[in-house]
């Protein structure tokens, strides 16, 4: 919210700052599920909220630089995604099963559809489906065309299935314990 007026208030708005980036969708997520608990929509947030907002804190698309506002909300923003899924997993017991991995994959996929055609319609780079960013990050390695999608689903997997090894462990420690009484 104070994004957004600090753009409007320094007449820099335009419709690519909706809040449609995979980040955003994570945020709204944290947000229902503190409202409603929803096993499901955890799952989602599990695999987008966990890894991805800390890969983006690494090599941010931002120019702007410590101490300006829109730096500090960048990384207190996608600090606090894997932080609310931690909440999560050890307050509310939110836990993720093996199948979740496909299931969030095939899910991720489906939203993904309407948004490159939103993209496409508003000339804007949502869920970076248009390209890849336009300053240094990873994405920048994932090629142009049909390679970067291919590298976008590959990538989606391999960071689905290491996000779910955590979950995997927690799991069977708690089975074992569970187990040994």
């Amino acid at each position: 919210m104070t994004h957004h007026i600090w753009l409007i208030l320094t007449n820099q708005w335009d419709v690519a700052d909706l809040p449609l980036q995979l980040c955003s969708l994570s945020t709204f997520i944290a947000l229902y599920l503190f409202l409603k608990p929803a096993e499901k929509a955890f799952w989602l947030l599990y695999f987008i909220g966990t890894i991805p907002p800390i890969l983006s804190m690494v090599t941010p698309d931002m120019v702007y630089q410590f101490p300006h506002y829109r730096y500090i909300k960048y990384f207190l923003h996608h600090s606090a995604i894997p932080l609310a899924v931690l909440y999560f997993i050890l307050f509310e017991g939110y836990r993720v099963p093996k199948k979740a991995v496909l299931t969030v994959f095939l899910t991720l996929n489906v939203i993904a559809v309407p948004v490159f055609f939103l993209n496409k319609l508003l000339g804007t780079n949502f869920f970076y489906l248009a390209s890849p960013t336009e300053t240094k990050t990873l994405l920048s390695f994932f090629g142009n065309g049909v390679w970067y999608y291919a590298a976008l689903e590959a990538a989606a997997l391999i960071v689905f299935f290491i996000t779910y090894l955590p979950m995997h462990y927690m799991q069977a420690a708690e089975q074992k314990r569970v187990r040994g009484k």
